[in-house]
């Protein structure tokens, strides 16, 4: 014999009370009927277990993780005060539930969970004490029985969506340190810029004072060739002296060409990296504006994401 109750949205759940702490109550939410589907079927079907083959209440979780599932699962039935044994490797065990909505006496809960390729299949026996809840000899508590794996389906399916909220927004939060680094990035080239053209203004004016410090050379060694022309004729150490003085001076006019050969080549140094910072604002600022386009569209997705986590009910 098989039975199943299929609910569409996780919003017609309000439409039904939940079973919490053995009590019937409603999940806190400002959901309504148009909430996001969660197409989710309960079954019921004699189903093998570790005590024999009884009647089960089983669900598939759309997407699911086996552990994640399991996690969920623990979680919800902690309001029976159940203690929990077992794992889904083998079957879950929760002993002496207490649910006064399925019976006045401890309810023994065993769960077999399956990683079924990209869902989780779910099988709950309840053991009322000899005999196992099923439709034939408990139809009011058998539906109640449904409810409680349909209550399960919405808690799971919330964390799916908050999972999923918390990988956007993590998204978005990447984007958004992007932008900064982009941002960033230009105002580093920007000052860079600027330090250049105070390195170029710098090495101008060292040009200037180089070339008049050469123009002051070249005619000290003008007068100084004159001064040896003069003293050509001449005997003993002063010709050797105005020579070596000449040497002198043309080593130190060398000297100031050479820095003035190093300070065009830095000059020229610091336009091409002016130029390059330049072409590099121009692509930053394109990807800048790529970048606040994913931004906004990611921003889009976190609230999407976020609206449809609003229209499922959350449990305390």
């Amino acid at each position: 014999m098989k039975r199943s109750l299929t609910l569409l949205t996780s919003a017609s759940l309000l439409l039904f009370p939940v079973l919490m702490s053995g009590q019937i109550t409603r999940p806190e939410s400002n959901t309504n009927i148009n909430a996001e589907t969660t197409a989710v079927t309960v079954t019921e079907d004699s189903l093998p277990m570790s005590k024999g083959r009884f009647h089960a209440y089983s669900i598939t979780l759309p997407g699911a993780i086996l552990d994640d599932a399991e996690s969920i699962l623990k979680t919800a039935f902690k309001e029976y005060k159940a203690k929990a044994n077992g794992n889904t490797k083998t079957e879950l065990f929760f002993d002496d539930a207490t649910i006064k909505a399925l019976s006045e006496n401890a309810v023994d809960i065993y769960v077999r969970m399956f990683q079924a390729s990209r869902d989780v299949k779910v099988d709950v026996f309840f053991d009322l004490g000899g005999i196992f809840l099923n439709p034939k000899t408990h139809p009011q508590q058998s539906k109640l029985a449904e409810q409680i794996l349909l209550d399960y389906a919405v808690r799971y399916k919330r964390f799916q969506v908050e999972t999923e909220l918390k990988d956007q927004e993590k998204i978005l939060g990447e984007r958004e340190k992007e932008l900064e680094s982009l941002i960033k990035d230009k105002d580093n080239m920007e000052k860079s810029i600027q330090n250049s053209e105070r390195e170029i203004e710098k090495s101008r004016q060292e040009i200037a004072s180089n070339e008049m410090d050469q123009q002051r050379k070249s005619a000290e060694i003008a007068t100084q060739k004159d001064v040896i022309v003069k003293i050509s004729s001449a005997a003993g150490d002063e010709k050797k002296l105005a020579e070596k003085t000449l040497k002198s001076l043309e080593k130190e006019l060398k000297g100031l060409q050479a820095d003035e050969d190093k300070l065009y080549s830095s000059t020229q140094d610091e336009e091409g990296e002016i130029k390059e910072n330049r072409r590099n604002i121009e692509t930053n600022l394109a990807d800048q504006e790529t970048k606040r386009r994913e931004i906004e569209k990611q921003k889009l997705i976190v609230s999407e994401v976020q609206t449809r986590l609003a229209l499922i009910p959350e449990f305390k």
